[in-house]
């Protein structure tokens, strides 16, 4: 009769928070960029890395009840894990994601005061005049900047993509590092 060996392979979780991580660097690269393209890449990669981690430790989780509760009740308590599943099931298999891109311009126009005053009598006869303009000022040029920013139309709160898939993250990394303490995932 053959030996059977049942060898527990790690799930590198972590491995998959570190590629989620460069996307959402990558994501914050291509934010000012003129092509959406870049961004929304980007987040789509970003949205399979990330989901990658909570399937893995499913994977894990269906292995035992006490490891299933741990992660059930994981995924109920957090809003963030039901989104971005969401978000990711969305992007596979409906459409891809499209955050709304919101553009701000702000242009700064140079303005240059001056200041007349005239002391008249009770005649309206001019007595007095002083000019208080500013002596030896330069005029500056108009400055115009412009400011990109992506937003989740159905997110109930403020925050944009970037903040929100930075939550996201960091609480993966608790996740995960709960799972670690109460040895359900592996910390290799």
């Amino acid at each position: 009769m053959p030996v059977r060996f049942e060898v527990e392979v790690p799930m590198r979780e972590w491995d998959k928070i570190e590629e989620a991580e460069h996307f959402l660097a990558q994501m914050g690269a291509a934010q000012q960029d003129r092509d959406a393209r870049k961004f929304k890449h980007n987040l789509s990669a970003f949205l399979t890395a990330s989901r990658s981690v909570l399937q893995y430790a499913l994977g894990k989780a269906k292995k035992g009840s006490r490891r299933w509760k741990w992660y059930d009740n994981w995924m109920k308590k957090s809003t963030m894990f039901t989104f971005f599943k969401g978000k990711r099931n969305d992007n596979i298999h409906e459409q891809p994601v499209t955050p709304k891109r919101n553009i701000r311009v702000t242009i700064d126009l140079p303005v240059q005061t001056s200041v007349h005053i005239a002391k008249l009598d009770k005649h309206f006869k001019l007595i007095e005049q002083r000019d208080l303009s500013e002596k030896g000022s330069v005029a500056r040029t108009s400055e115009i900047s412009v400011t990109t920013r992506y937003f989740f139309d159905d997110w109930t709160g403020s925050d944009d993509v970037l903040t929100l898939c930075q939550k996201y993250v960091n609480d993966l990394k608790l996740f995960v590092q709960d799972g670690i303490v109460k040895g359900f995932l592996t910390a290799t």
